[in-house]
């Protein structure tokens, strides 16, 4: 059994699909869309059987998505349970999927109404080693906007938690509550969330969960200071720095990337949170870190991030600030998904609970690149046979040969760094594009490239 049976049986073989045909078939085209990536289902299969089989499965599974959903918490609740803590940063994002004029194809709008964009929209939940290593998905909620704005009765902040979308939220954070304490009992969460999560029933209920958490705030919180209350980001900007230290922002659409000299404040408050749907208000207790760039940027850092975690040393502190920026870990999965390696959204499939199955099951694939990709980077001397099978080290080792530079010195036992590095080359990578590390589009197209040599050299073996 190759790395892709491998671990597609380890994702998915315990789906409960209700019939164990159902599942072989998950199992198979999980398998395949390992190998090569993609979100058109004609681009994944080789053979018409194929492709008729992962349409006729997805057809067949008009409720099925939850079951596989599950299947893939499961498997990656197990995993972490070899550690103490995880990170599990959440995050939401849309699936753009066109859905014509008729709007017969049951998708919901998307980004605001005005732009007439149509998809789904969903909660995601990736967990991550201490290191900052992607282990697995550990939950999943989809939903449906209406396609037109529903003028509500009663301002937002007036609204039950039920008529929001912020329960999809919630119901995410509970599902992955409720796996591990199936699968994983003493393994604690570290929830990261950014400031669309600051909400104060978000906040209770995480308190209330009985794992870690940090949420970054929108700011305009206030604490209760004495006989008053006070704003909480003007009382900390008035505590002492703690220390400060460098950090490393990664390039997004709106800034370059770059290295940020960053100073850190932190204090225990007690947050007055107001419930104005039942006009009552909560009083958390909690522990607030101050972040910020030195300088005049117009994009400088200035986070203020809520937490639980204890903030008595410098060390602590600094934990809560490395903690918040594995967030990104989640925002990089999104882009391999939606738009890089597997390009969900150029899926061509016509109904809701299709496209559920077959994104579900892709973002399972987008986890597994986002694992290879940053254990190069973090434990660059793994041996390669720890996420590899020896026949796909072999054919690497034999491929690389075959391409390398004069007087260039191919070992037989790569690690993990040197074997990434070669699959992103098979894939095109060259490095002069970017100048950085390999990224997921070139490292899924060299995976592609390499299962066909190393099925031959399992072949060859069993001769």
């Amino acid at each position: 059994m190759d790395e892709f049976a491998q671990w597609s049986e380890g994702v998915f073989g315990d789906a409960e699909l209700g019939d164990v045909r159902r599942t072989s078939r998950l199992v198979l085209m999980a398998q395949r869309a390992a190998r090569r990536p993609s979100g058109k289902i004609s681009e994944v299969y080789d053979s018409a059987a194929e492709r008729q089989g992962a349409y006729d499965f997805l057809e067949s599974q008009d409720s099925g998505s939850r079951a596989i959903g599950d299947a893939m918490a499961r498997s990656t609740a197990r995993r972490c349970a070899e550690h103490d803590w995880v990170y599990v940063p959440l995050d939401g994002t849309s699936v753009k999927v066109w859905d014509g004029t008729s709007g017969r194809k049951n998708f919901g709008a998307i980004g605001t109404y005005t732009n007439g964009a149509t998809g789904l929209k969903v909660n995601n939940a990736l967990a991550l080693s201490p290191d900052g290593v992607p282990i697995g998905m550990a939950g999943q909620v989809w939903w449906s906007r209406p396609r037109k704005r529903v003028k509500k009765q009663t301002h937002r902040n007036r609204q039950p938690i039920g008529s929001k979308e912020t329960q999809h939220l919630l119901t995410c954070v509970d599902q992955v509550v409720k796996t591990f304490a199936e699968h994983a009992p003493k393994t604690k969460c570290w929830f990261q969330m950014d400031r669309g999560c600051d909400a104060h029933y978000v906040l209770a209920h995480l308190a209330d969960s009985g794992h870690f958490f940090t949420v970054r705030s929108q700011s305009l919180r206030r604490m209760i200071s004495g006989r008053r209350k006070a704003w909480v980001k003007e009382t900390l900007s008035k505590e002492p720095v703690l220390g400060g230290f460098s950090l490393e922002l990664p390039a997004t659409e709106s800034r370059e990337a770059r290295r940020a000299k960053i100073t850190v404040r932190a204090k225990h408050v007690t947050l007055r949170l107001r419930d104005r749907h039942k006009t009552k208000s909560i009083d958390l207790p909690i522990n607030v870190v101050l972040v910020q760039e030195l300088g005049r940027r117009s994009d400088r850092v200035d986070w203020l991030l809520l937490t639980n975690q204890p903030i008595s040393t410098l060390g602590e502190v600094l934990a809560i600030v490395e903690g918040y920026t594995q967030r990104w870990r989640i925002e990089e999965l999104h882009k391999t998904w939606k738009t890089g390696a597997c390009d969900v959204e150029s899926t061509q499939l016509h109904r809701s609970e299709r496209v559920i199955c077959w994104a579900t099951l892709l973002v399972a694939v987008a986890a597994r690149i986002e694992r290879l990709k940053r254990l190069a980077r973090t434990s660059p001397n793994l041996s390669a046979t720890d996420e590899l099978t020896e026949s796909e080290v072999e054919a690497l080792v034999m491929l690389k040969r075959k391409r390398k530079k004069k007087n260039e010195q191919i070992s037989t036992k790569p690690t993990i760094a040197e074997a990434t590095l070669w699959i992103a080359e098979l894939g095109g990578y060259t490095g002069k594009s970017s100048g950085g590390p390999p990224g997921s589009i070139t490292i899924a197209r060299g995976l592609e490239r390499l299962s066909v040599a190393a099925e031959i050299v399992a072949i060859q073996k069993m001769r």
